[in-house]
């Protein structure tokens, strides 16, 4: 009987062993697994080797190594094993490899190998065994002894440690049969309670090491989560500005969509380009640019509603999404993005001048996908640009106007190379002495046999970048027939060329027209540059660096359509300018408003105080002609004296002619 209640006991105390000896290994090899997850996917793999240090600690691990998905060892508890293929897994009679393999998102990332030894549980229980036997021994001896006694008190003793063994069968090892002395059965009684003494130490120390591992694997969740967390962040946003990105962006148009749709609502869809921003990085470099995209997206927040979203694209290109907005609410939020982003930014001593063209289409009327919205978002966006305009509204008809402006910026590409490019010339007269004194290089483009204006054409060239190429081939040109025409003439004509935002906001401009310029003979501001006050005031510092390099080439200034910008006469005395060019929107209304020839006479006055030279243009009749002669108007511009023309024809009717302008008397 002793025999059997023995046998059982040590069966079920094996089978528990095993079992927590399992238990064990899973929940090591769950905790490296998870541990792993991480480090594969931030790639620092450094970050294992502590968590790799403590499960060596245990005595069933043999071996650990972190494989990633290209079969290299990135991590192991030898660290000499780092960099190298797999081992070939071989296992034994009580040792094993166990494989996890780890996964993501995007598939498989790795593998974790760990090899357990059974060789401790193996000598437990043998230990057992021996144990047992031993008990068993000397409880037959005990059998064999109460065999040859009799009595009460020896039969309880007995029972006792029967009772004694079936608690530790069910794992109740806090039994103690509290039998003293040297008898055989105190000493049975004796062992039982050291036993189940051992067996409780052994079973607390699993317990308490499987809370540890629980409280690593626990730390490891919250530490794996937030990492997450942070993960899908940056995946999100925009790492300079923090607004969604565009994979934050679509997702979030197409559930505005959804919603839209199921309550039959309208939404909108904006774009948005800053203008001129590529200058701000020429000429101030990069950091600069940031600190300025920094500052816009501050500004676009503030002037949405909080329901709105605003995402960054990439470089200067934002893309809005308006829930719960018709036409008018989307217009009236961009007007407010205009108010916002016009303010002059401050930014490491330098005061910027920023403006945005924008963008809209509404849904359902432009479009139901949201692939479709932002494409008719972005063609109204660039029609906005094109025409100088704060915001435009998709139309249909703009599809064929995008189709055609391809087309055209292909083909300007082209121009250079294919001589299609020619310079106008529109004289310009003193008005004292009525002589030529100058002309206006004015640039066409024959386009298949159609003259292209540049009114249709300038405003591309800025947008790719053709502006600069265009406006050197003007200068070379230009300078050439000029310098052609004072050949053989005693009177030196000057020739004024336009210098466009971007042209002036380019650090080579000097050092390119020098090379133009080099070996040829030319007088003192023969050259003149004409320079608009919205491209001055772009920024300041930076016009006053180049111009002032151009007027020490012998370069002359002019400010062309004075009276439409911001600056101020006496800011432009700050800069190295000869003449400035009335706007013709005074000239021509000067005789129609009063408040217009007030304007004229003062800038004239003003200029003349200030040294400067003055130009109206757009003088179309002999009277505005002669009203500017009486307010000591210096030079005259417009259809009166002489239209844009060819240089053959420039040159047959004033070069060859007497070179002064035909009057006629009002």
């Amino acid at each position: 009987m002793m025999t059997i209640v023995f046998s059982f006991t040590l069966t079920r105390t094996q089978h528990v062993n095993s079992k927590l000896f399992e238990g064990t290994e899973r929940v090591i090899a769950n905790v490296l697994g998870d541990l792993s997850r991480v480090a594969l996917i931030t790639l620092e793999y450094g970050e294992l080797r502590p968590y790799i240090n403590m499960i060596q600690r245990d005595p069933q691990v043999v071996k650990v190594i972190v494989l990633n998905r290209k079969g290299l060892i990135v991590a192991a508890s030898d660290v000499l094993d780092i960099g190298k293929r797999a081992p070939t897994l071989k296992s034994s009679v009580h040792s094993f490899w166990h494989r996890k393999s780890i996964s993501g998102t995007t598939g498989k990332l790795g593998t974790v190998l760990i090899k357990f030894s059974h060789e401790n549980l193996v000598k437990l229980n043998q230990e057992i065994i021996n144990d047992g036997i031993k008990i068993t021994l000397i409880g037959m001896a005990t059998i064999a002894f109460i065999g040859l006694l009799t009595g009460f008190l020896l039969t309880r003793r007995l029972q006792i440690v029967s009772d004694a063994a079936r608690r530790i069968a069910k794992g109740q090892f806090e039994v103690k049969t509290d039998m003293h002395g040297h008898d055989e059965v105190s000493v049975l009684g004796q062992v039982f309670d050291q036993m189940a003494g051992n067996f409780k130490h052994y079973v607390d120390s699993l317990k308490i090491g499987k809370l540890e591992l629980q409280k690593a694997r626990d730390e490891l969740e919250l530490k794996v989560a937030e990492r997450t967390t942070e993960l899908e962040y940056v995946a999100l946003h925009d790492s300079l500005t923090n607004l969604p990105n565009r994979q934050l962006y679509m997702d979030r148009l197409s559930s505005t969509i959804e919603f839209a749709a199921i309550e039959k609502d309208q939404l909108a869809v904006m774009m948005i380009d800053l203008n001129l921003f590529k200058l701000i990085n020429d000429a101030h470099g990069h950091s600069t640019g940031d600190f300025v995209l920094v500052e816009v997206a501050r500004r676009f927040k503030q002037a949405l509603r909080r329901s709105d979203t605003v995402a960054r694209f990439g470089g200067d290109e934002f893309a809005l999404v308006l829930p719960a907005a018709d036409l008018a609410t989307a217009i009236k939020i961009a007007d407010n993005i205009l108010t916002a982003i016009s303010p002059t930014m401050e930014i490491n001593g330098h005061e910027l001048s920023l403006s945005c063209s924008i963008g809209i289409a509404i849904y359902p009327e432009n479009g139901r996908a949201p692939d479709v919205l932002l494409q008719k978002a972005d063609i109204a966006m660039y029609t906005s640009k094109r025409n100088n305009v704060g915001h435009a509204v998709y139309s249909s008809a703009l599809d064929t106007d995008s189709a055609g402006l391809l087309s055209l910026t292909r083909d300007l590409k082209q121009a250079i190379f294919k001589n299609q490019l020619e310079l106008y010339y529109q004289p310009k007269f003193s008005f004292v002495t009525g002589n030529l004194i100058g002309a206006e290089a004015l640039l066409r483009w024959h386009r298949d046999d159609q003259l292209v204006m540049p009114d249709t054409f300038i405003s591309i060239a800025e947008q790719t970048n053709l502006i600069n190429e265009l406006t050197y081939w003007v200068i070379e040109e230009g300078f050439s027939q000029c310098t052609a025409w004072n050949h053989n003439s005693p009177k030196k004509l000057s020739i004024s060329i336009n210098l466009a935002t971007r042209t002036l906001d380019d650090d080579e401009l000097p050092d390119r027209i020098a090379a133009l310029l080099k070996g040829k003979n030319y007088a003192h501001k023969q050259l003149i540059m004409e320079i608009t006050e919205t491209g001055v005031m772009a920024d300041p510092q930076h016009s006053l660096h180049i111009l002032r390099r151009l007027d020490k080439m012998g370069l002359g200034i002019s400010v062309d359509d004075f009276g439409t910008g911001y600056s101020s006469l006496v800011y432009l005395k700050k800069l190295p300018v000869d003449e400035i060019k009335i706007d013709r929107a005074f000239v021509t209304d000067m005789l129609k408003d009063q408040e217009s020839t007030v304007i004229v006479r003062a800038i004239i006055d003003l200029a003349h105080n200030l040294g400067l030279t003055v130009v109206a243009e757009g003088v179309e009749t002999a009277t505005v002609w002669k009203a500017l002669k009486e307010l000591d108007c210096n030079y005259c511009q417009g259809y009166y004296t002489g239209k844009p023309m060819p240089a053959i024809e420039f040159e047959s009717k004033f070069i060859h002619n007497n070179m002064k302008a035909h009057v006629k008397k009002a």
